[in-house]
């Protein structure tokens, strides 16, 4: 059994005077791919979901927080419970509480299924690091 899983996705990560955004880009077409490697992640038969920029030498993975991160997390008034990223030299690494892992997959299946109109993304703040947004974003295929 795979420890992981690796789907397409480009990342882009601007820096701002006060906040980070981190902006991840998939087509419709890898939507299923997503669909799927999310859903294996909710159910820990993988660890995370690797991306590799094809362009730049960039990694990210999702993963999963823990049940005690989740709990510890829950006790803080000031968290926004979404979990955290951390930014390493080679990779940056989110790290998604089950709540925001589920928005997430709730998300794409109604992409997948054609059910959301207008709505082509999904934004998420994260308070570690503080003034942290993650938007993933769902485009049609050119």
């Amino acid at each position: 059994m795979k420890e992981y899983m690796k789907v397409p996705a480009r990342v882009e990560i601007t820096h701002y005077a006060n906040e980070t955004a981190l902006r991840i880009q998939l087509k419709s077409t890898e939507v299923q791919d997503w669909c799927m490697g999310l859903l294996l992640l909710k159910e820990k038969i993988v660890i995370s979901l690797t991306f590799i920029e094809v362009d730049k030498k960039e990694k990210l993975k999702i993963l999963l927080l823990d049940d005690t991160q989740t709990k510890k997390r829950k006790d803080s008034l000031l968290s926004l419970n979404n979990g955290k990223v951390a930014f390493e030299p080679e990779e940056t690494k989110i790290y998604l509480a089950p709540n925001s892992l589920d928005c997430l997959l709730v998300f794409l299946l109604q992409c997948y299924k054609k059910i959301i109109g207008d709505v082509d993304h999904i934004d998420m703040e994260f308070d570690e690091p503080l003034g942290l947004y993650v938007t993933f974003e769902v485009s049609e295929d050119v």
